[in-house]
């Protein structure tokens, strides 16, 4: 115990200073945090589980692509401390932390308390990584991290199932799998895979029978069904028919498009073939011991399984986006950095260096690489967007009365005003089509002309942000409003009205 505390307090401390410095403006806020944020406000002033806007509440938003264990902290850090960037990160930290200690017993789980130790932090060696890092995205109103440390509590809570076969365990580990879902849906094919390919492993080497073998990825199936089924009954049934829309908009778009790997970014075609790559490397081994007869590798091989499966959604039909690698990457960074021990005790054998011993040596540089890492982003390149000083102000200047028109969902929460009116979710995905979906020279020629009418709620104010200037959805009505401030990227436009 005071070895597993020990190793665990210092996976923390090597990555706490890169999750608390500057947090509030490193990285800047942006649109998919702000549609958080505004469910979040919600809850925390209306009590429904949506978003708000001019139109009024739209209950269970599937825009928000996250559950309710994500905004309810976050709408409570509101309630308790009001609304900041700082109060909106700090519960995903949270979050962090506990899937940093997930991942600390998961390792020492796989390889043992040597190598596992050396694994976790080797993990931390990436966090800062933009998109698919795990202290890039413990920092960000996200859903990435808290699936995380769920899904890795499933994995945990499902390998003492197997050991011990108590059902209350199965239970729970099917739960944390569904709660993992609820937070962010990629990780169903690396959950599904993993607990599938484990429990297949047990049921052909006759390590358990069936009900026992396969219990995990059931109970699995049935909480994700079950949530599923309480979210349908819970929904008002006028919001039913939109939010389901709004569902195959966002599986036509982000998760399904059917690309083939075509969509794939220089960046994203790293990642997929990363993922790959140290899959195939791993797995080899896993697969080579588990024929041995050597059944701890089989949890790497269920992990390596999962990995493959979800690799192979991200290539071939996703958007391609970096970001949606991570749950796949987590996990293959894992495999990455037991790879990495076996390759530093290779290299010592041969140069005849003994490397009993050395271990020690091995996780202090680790240790240090990557607390390095990940402290100095933050530190470097910390500035503020003007996101907060920039709310503040239309809070204490714009009439409660007066419509604001924005694509910029943070000042919602971070102004209080509730007379915002945003451009439907539908605009949103015909953008996305545009930027990252049409061939280069319609994407070159004609990105964001959306037919979009800004000003169809006759706004009184335009919020023009880093999200609205990208698409550049306000120019074209611009001349009718006149500048009255600006705040780092941030500038608010009042119309200018013919009163005669």
């Amino acid at each position: 115990m005071g070895a597993r505390l020990t190793s665990t307090l210092l996976v923390l401390a090597v990555g706490l200073p890169g999750l608390l410095l500057y947090l509030g403006s490193y990285p800047g806020l942006w649109l998919d945090e702000g549609y958080r944020m505004n469910a979040a406000y919600t809850m925390a002033e209306d009590g429904v589980y949506g978003t708000s806007t001019l139109r009024g509440h739209v209950p269970f938003d599937p825009g928000t692509s996250t559950g309710p264990l994500v905004i309810a902290p976050v709408a409570l850090s509101y309630r308790l401390f009001g609304v900041s960037a700082w109060t909106t990160r700090a519960p995903i930290v949270l979050y962090t932390i506990v899937a940093l200690i997930a991942l600390t017993d998961l390792s020492r789980r796989l390889y043992g308390p040597r190598i596992g130790l050396f694994v976790a932090l080797a993990v931390l060696v990436v966090g800062p990584l933009r998109d698919v890092g795990l202290v890039w995205n413990g920092r960000q109103l996200l859903g990435e991290v808290p699936g995380l440390a769920f899904a890795l509590i499933a994995l945990l809570l499902s390998l003492e199932f197997w050991r011990r076969e108590r059902g209350s365990l199965a239970v729970l580990a099917g739960l944390s799998g569904s709660f993992a879902l609820s937070c962010k849906a990629q990780y169903a094919a690396v959950l599904f895979v993993a607990l599938g390919t484990i429990g297949l492993g047990r049921w052909s080497s006759g390590a358990a029978r069936a009900p026992a073998a396969f219990a995990p990825p059931v109970a699995f199936v049935a909480a994700t069904l079950g949530q599923r089924a309480l979210e349908a009954y819970l929904t008002p049934a006028d919001a039913r028919a939109e939010n389901a829309r709004m569902f195959f908009e966002v599986l036509s778009t982000d998760v399904l498009p059917g690309g083939w790997g075509t969509q794939l970014d220089t960046t994203a075609f790293c990642l997929f073939a990363a993922m790959l790559l140290i899959a195939f490397v791993r797995g080899r081994e896993a697969l080579r011991s588990f024929h041995s007869g050597e059944a701890h590798s089989l949890p790497e091989l269920g992990i390596v399984a999962g990995v493959v499966a979800h690799a192979l959604w991200f290539g071939l039909f996703s958007i391609g986006w970096p970001r949606y690698a991570f749950a796949g990457f987590a996990f293959a960074t894992i495999l990455a950095a037991r790879f990495t021990w076996d390759v530093g005790a290779a290299i010592a054998l041969r140069l005849g260096i003994s490397w009993h011993g050395r271990d020690r040596l091995a996780v202090a540089g680790v240790a240090s690489l990557a607390l390095v890492m990940n402290a100095a982003p933050p530190l470097l390149w910390h500035t503020s967007t003007g996101a907060e000083e920039f709310g503040a102000f239309v809070r204490e200047t714009v009439p409660r009365e007066a419509t604001l028109e924005s694509w910029d969902w943070e000042i919602d929460a971070l102004s209080g005003h509730r007379r915002v009116h945003h451009p439907h979710q539908e605009y949103l995905f015909l953008a996305i089509r545009r930027a990252f979906l049409a061939p280069p020279p319609e994407a070159q020629r004609d990105a964001f002309q959306l037919g979009y009418d800004p000003l169809q709620a006759d706004p009184d104010y335009i919020v023009s942000g880093p999200f609205s200037e990208w698409t550049r959805i306000y120019d074209r009505v611009l001349n009718n409003f006149r500048v009255v401030a600006q705040f780092g990227r941030y500038r608010l436009f009042e119309r200018i009205r013919d009163h005669r």
